[in-house]
């Protein structure tokens, strides 16, 4: 354990990543990751790479307590939280306090859908008292059935799926499931972005059986995998959740980013008659 923490508090852990000029209208965002995971590393640099294309000043930074003078030193105008859970330390939870302690933009889960979503218990009791049903135990048998939504919601709510392939959603039910996820989504007092999983049983009844409000967002995951269906580019997608979280906070957008709106608007439209 002593390890963990002198490992945790090593100092030098940040690596600044900044453009020569921050462009008008662009924004200055940090990336935190944990440092003890290679992957969550290695994804926290593939975002940096796609927020560069839209001329932003990029900050990576490890979730450690280095991370506290950086963010009263810093004037960051967003911080894309990504530090991964390690063993039993919610690292995320931790980032996103300490973000919220500064009265600094968060892209993403805040610390109040971290801690909800940590115990499902308390995740299945906040959601049965707002009448969403959920299913807390799963047969083997429905493990296979189990179908990944993954949301994007401000202004506008975006939703993208990842199911079987014999499982076949008509318009209604398609309806009905947006319906659950944005109730699901303010239940939890959830930002951004998020992830769920739902069971419908034949009869065509819903039910969330895990929510995930910081989704991974690789290349090689399902959320991007799943985006990319309507010709949407892995540089757009970041940039689209970055776009999310500005226009919550009612940040100036750049030409890039009121462009980009445009563009995901006109392909996301069409997203739900390809079901």
């Amino acid at each position: 354990m002593q390890s963990f923490f002198n490992h945790l508090f090593e100092p030098n852990s940040i690596i600044l990543n900044y453009g020569d000029v921050l462009m008008p209208n662009s924004f200055k965002i940090a990336i935190v990751y944990n440092a003890f995971l290679n992957e969550n590393e290695q994804e926290a640099k593939e975002v940096m790479d796609a927020l560069k294309e839209y001329d932003n000043t990029v900050v990576l930074a490890k979730a450690d307590t280095d991370f506290i003078t950086t963010i009263q030193k810093e004037n960051f105008s967003l911080v894309l939280n990504l530090a991964r859970k390690f063993k039993d330390k919610n690292i995320g939870m931790s980032i996103a306090s300490i973000c919220e302690l500064f009265e600094t933009n968060l892209i993403g889960a805040n610390t109040y859908a971290f801690s909800i979503t940590n115990d499902k218990d308390i995740l299945f009791k906040i959601l049965k008292h707002d009448d969403v049903p959920v299913l807390q135990s799963l047969d083997p048998k429905m493990i296979k059935d189990i179908i990944e939504i993954y949301i994007i919601k401000n202004t506008n709510f975006y939703m993208f799926f990842n199911k079987p392939l014999s499982i076949k959603l008509s318009e209604k039910l398609v309806e009905r499931i947006k319906l659950l996820c944005q109730k699901s989504f303010d239940s939890i007092h959830c930002s951004d972005y998020c992830k769920f999983q739902l069971y419908i049983d034949p009869d065509e009844k819903m039910f969330v059986t895990a929510i995930n409000p910081m989704p991974i967002l690789t290349k090689r995951n399902n959320f991007f995998k799943s985006i990319s269906l309507q010709g949407i580019d892995y540089t757009s997608f970041i940039n689209l959740l970055v776009l999310t979280a500005a226009e919550r906070y009612g940040l100036e957008l750049s030409e890039k980013y009121k462009q980009l709106k445009t563009t995901i608007g006109s392909k996301i439209g069409l997203h739900h008659k390809k079901i």
